[in-house]
């Protein structure tokens, strides 16, 4: 191939966009503080509140509100061993990748990544068969008068 540079025709040069003059919309302007997993983060209020506050800590919030990231930037500041649980095997395994890539683990850590259903495979199931809702519900009646040594939680619907 052979380039006839006498055909070349010379392009305008665009004027220089001034970023100096542009909001960068990602970061907090009441902490400035920046986070590092995949790619760098900057908490809102609220997110920050969370990450400062002692534990033990529950997180509750929508798909997308941050909850992952928190979770995993607080991870950093703890020793010992440490569960990361949730319902979903993928946010688990993204949530392990996620930890992994930024270098930031401690070797004081000893972490385990599990999804609900991995982590009840890791306790002892009693030999036997598993109970249906349909067996349990014909079973509660003629057991109510059982003592319960221990509290029953309240389960209460979100609504959703």
């Amino acid at each position: 191939m052979v380039i006839d540079e006498d055909r070349l025709q010379q392009q305008p040069v665009p004027e220089p966009v001034d970023i100096a003059t542009e909001t960068l919309t990602y970061i907090n302007p009441s902490h400035g503080r920046f986070h590092r997993l995949d790619k760098m983060l900057s908490f809102d209020d609220e997110q920050q509140a969370l990450y400062e506050h002692p534990l033990p800590l529950v997180i509750v919030g929508s798909a997308g509100s941050g909850k992952t990231a928190l979770v995993l930037e607080k991870m950093k500041q703890v020793a010992g061993d440490i569960l990361y649980l949730s319902l979903s095997s993928f946010l688990v395994e993204k949530a392990r990748t996620l930890y992994n890539a930024s270098g930031e683990g401690s070797d004081v850590q000893n972490i385990d990544f599990l999804s609900l259903t991995e982590f009840l495979e890791t306790l002892r199931i009693p030999e036997g068969r598993e109970v249906t809702f349909s067996a349990f519900s014909d079973w509660l009646p003629r057991n109510q008068s059982l003592h319960w040594d221990l509290p029953i939680p309240c389960m209460r619907s979100s609504g959703a």
